[in-house]
């Protein structure tokens, strides 16, 4: 927990300690924390991520987050996305190689796509 929390600039556990209870305070910046995510996110797919749209943002962090994106559960998981836009983002992802289509056909119901490790 410590080195999670020093990863994303998070302050330290905070604990006070009484005979009837322990206290623990976790404080959160949610500001930094989003900003060393797509830190994080751009290392990973040697992209710039200001130059993606809103859409494709999105795609990627979910994929970052759930290791994997499925396409119905992206969509759901966000009431700003329209389905055929958020299809389009992950052709277009997968087109610039940023995102990995993973299907035994092309349209397979268990179509999943992952984050693509630059080299």
């Amino acid at each position: 927990m410590y080195k999670n929390m020093e990863e994303y600039f998070l302050e330290d556990p905070e604990y006070v300690a009484t005979n009837a209870y322990t206290e623990l305070t976790l404080r959160n910046n949610i500001v930094m924390r989003n900003s060393r995510r797509k830190e994080e996110i751009s290392k990973i797919i040697n992209y710039d991520l200001a130059k993606l749209t809103y859409t494709e943002r999105a795609a990627l962090i979910y994929a970052y987050e759930h290791k994997e994106l499925r396409p119905k559960e992206f969509i759901s998981s966000n009431s700003k996305l329209h389905p055929s836009t958020a299809r389009k983002a992950l052709s277009d992802l997968t087109i610039l190689e940023l995102l990995e289509r993973h299907a035994a056909l092309p349209t397979s119901p268990n179509t999943y796509y992952t984050l693509k490790t630059q080299k």
